[in-house]
């Protein structure tokens, strides 16, 4: 069977339009704890998918969204008809932090795109300042 991507891809430009998304004060400061566990656990991968976990399940329940689940996959994405989040090597905080944005926003790409750029440039400043931008996507030089 094959899958065909019908999503309308925003641009850069799109994604920083408007006003800057605002955040709760208790998702900024646990991203920001989230990062420097982050840090500490740096080439091990399996405590590291546990913390990128334990992130998208908080900042979902401060939000008050729906249950959902976190899982390993081929690659990045969410299915919304069974509200499960795949997550992929290598472990990426913005991609998770899209998919999530999916779960949240539904599946509008320039909602997940603002949710995930916009929290991960307010609590990552120095490693965002070191992305650049491939299409809707940031990516590591």
């Amino acid at each position: 069977m094959n899958l065909i991507n019908f999503a309308v891809y925003p641009t850069k430009e799109e994604i920083l339009a408007g006003e800057t998304p605002t955040y709760l004060p208790e998702i900024v400061g646990g991203t920001k704890n989230f990062k420097k566990l982050w840090r500490n656990l740096e080439g091990n991968n399996e405590a590291r998918y546990e913390l990128l976990c334990n992130l998208l399940e908080g900042i979902n329940q401060i939000l008050g969204g729906e249950g959902m689940c976190i899982t390993k996959g081929q690659s990045y994405c969410y299915r919304t008809d069974i509200k499960t989040i795949y997550i992929a090597e290598p472990l990426s905080v913005i991609s998770a932090l899209h998919e999530l944005g999916h779960h949240l926003k539904g599946r509008s790409e320039l909602e997940a795109c603002r949710f995930s750029v916009h929290l991960f440039k307010q609590c990552f400043p120095n490693a965002y300042e070191k992305l650049v931008w491939n299409g809707h996507m940031l990516k590591r030089q």
